[in-house]
């Protein structure tokens, strides 16, 4: 095997070796919550098996602690199955490894990582085994559970019997109520004291009702003060909002200021370099002039070169008429013929030195007219620039005018949002004054709120203790009547004093609702107004 395939299979065993103890730690302490887990489910299931079932009542407290046992169970298998597929994948991982390993060359890292390999598979069997038993005890608590849920069936079953002999009873309420009506002539006696007892429970329930009206009028007016308060809340969010806005208008003017500093620089720049572009172009000019003066010399020197070379082509003309002449007259005059002739080759020299003259000058007019040219499209140009800085300049200066007159805007804002500031400063103090007063005068009222609802329950009290009495008074009554009686008369009165107990439990009743409603009032919130200060 390859050196290079010897190094990847050692770096792939190093991570898996690391990446195995890491999770091998992580399964340990996973295996040690669902151990320590496993006593609650215990405790749970003993809890739920020793729970009092000699009433033959299945309690709130039981199904929530069923649920709860079930909701533990279901996770608790949730869990071991995803502990049992992770090790079944690094059991995997750690049989390939030891194959890649085995078909390497030995050497003392491939030897100990095969080591760490070995006993971190030994520790997967351990934990396997851990996981195994864990399994069985999950098993044994689901058992449990079956039974548990099949003694709550059979509770159910209870339980409706119960409701059907509760029905029965009822029944048989409803036939002795129906003798209690025929035996009005005990009622009567009992009218009296009852129509008593009845009035005094209707002053009772009269002093709750108003006392439950103050207590709404209180809470209402508790609800204002909260609404003022939260408007007051909201209306210091607006100003604090409103003070970042300043702030903001303030980085903005600095913005323009520090943009006007610099328009104004490049308004000084631009001004310099129109001055020296305006210098540039005066200096070009006289140059113009200069090159004008030079082609007005040129052309007056090429005028008269080619006046001269008209001149001597005439002359010129006419010695060769005078030499034709001449030779045709007379030999003799060879003579003059050669001097003429050598005249007439001067000339021809003459000539064309004034045809160069000329070609020169004309030469030199042509360039004359091409550096007037591009000094004229040099001028164009200057000319252009000279007016692109000065649409730049007067750009610059209507932005410097817009500038200096968002800045006298911008300078008046700022003076009246620091005036609104200031306002609202103020506002915000006496908001708070206002703040601070109103939870004083709440916790004020609140201290009598309080004291009124301890003399309403006090009273309450009162008006039981003269009720008991009432009853007290009642029960005498009757038992000197089943004294006087005969064995019907003696039925009846067990029938009025069943009814006498439905009474008191209906007093029972309305005594427990009093005590509802006096510690709904010992819980009401301390911010309640009473009608007189409000």
């Amino acid at each position: 095997m390859e050196g290079n395939d010897m190094e990847r299979y050692l770096h792939e065993a190093l991570e898996l070796s690391s990446e195995v103890d890491t999770t091998l730690d992580r399964f340990s302490e996973k295996l040690t919550n669902l151990e320590n887990l496993l006593p609650r489910f215990l405790a749970e299931e003993n809890g739920i098996v020793a729970n009092d079932f000699e009433n033959d009542e299945i309690s709130e407290e039981l199904i929530e602690k069923a649920l709860t046992f079930d909701l533990l169970s279901a996770m608790l298998s949730f869990e071991l199955r995803e502990v049992d597929d992770l090790m079944g994948c690094l059991q995997d991982r750690i049989v390939d490894a030891l194959r890649k390993i085995s078909s390497c060359e030995n050497s003392t890292e491939l030897l100990n990582i095969q080591r760490r390999l070995h006993g971190s598979e030994e520790l997967l069997k351990q934990s396997r085994d851990r996981v195994l038993e864990m399994k069985i005890q999950e098993l044994e608590l689901e058992r449990k559970f079956k039974e548990l849920k099949q003694n709550e069936d059979d509770l159910k079953l209870k339980v409706r019997l119960v409701e059907q002999v509760a029905f029965c009873m009822e029944e048989a309420a409803e036939v002795a109520w129906g003798r209690f009506l025929e035996a009005d002539n005990t009622a009567e006696i009992l009218m009296g004291i009852s129509k008593d007892t009845l009035g005094k429970l209707h002053l009772a329930q009269f002093d709750l009702i108003r006392s439950s009206k103050r207590e709404e009028e209180k809470t209402r007016q508790l609800h204002d003060l909260t609404n003022h308060l939260h408007s007051k809340n909201t209306l210091i969010e607006n100003l604090n909002t409103e003070i970042a806005e300043v702030n903001n208008l303030r980085e903005k003017v600095k913005k323009l200021e520090k943009n006007l500093e610099i328009t104004q620089s490049k308004l000084e720049e631009a001004n310099a370099s129109n001055e020296t572009s305006e210098r540039r172009v005066k200096e070009k000019e006289g140059e113009i002039e200069a090159l004008k003066e030079k082609i007005y010399a040129t052309e007056s020197r090429a005028e008269s070169a080619e006046e001269k070379s008209t001149h001597l082509t005439e002359s010129n003309l006419e010695l060769s008429e005078e030499v034709d002449f001449l030779k045709g007259a007379n030999d003799s005059n060879s003579k003059k013929v050669s001097v003429l002739e050598k005249q007439l080759r001067e000339l021809d020299i003459q000539f064309q030195h004034s045809r160069a003259l000329s070609e020169a000058g004309q030469e030199q007019q042509n360039m004359l007219y091409s550096a007037i040219w591009d000094m004229e499209t040099l001028i164009d140009e200057l000319k252009q620039k000279v007016a692109k800085a000065e649409n730049k300049t007067e750009s610059a200066e209507e932005r410097c005018v817009v500038l200096s007159e968002t800045n006298s805007d911008i300078g008046k804002e700022l003076e009246f949002m620091r005036s609104r500031v200031e306002l609202l400063e103020k506002a915000l103090s006496r908001a708070n004054v206002e703040k601070k007063t109103r939870a004083n005068d709440i916790s004020v009222r609140s201290g009598r709120i309080m004291d009124t609802l301890i003399s309403c329950t006090k009273e309450n009290k009162i008006l039981r203790e003269k009720l008991r009495k009432d009853q007290k008074n009642a029960s005498v009554i009757l038992q000197n009547n089943k004294r006087c009686g005969e064995k019907e008369f003696q039925l009846s009165k067990f029938d009025s004093t069943e009814s006498a107990s439905a009474k008191v439990t209906a007093v029972n009743t309305t005594e427990i609702s009093s005590e509802n409603l006096q510690a709904g009032g010992e819980k009401l919130p301390g911010g309640c107004l009473s009608p007189e200060d409000g």
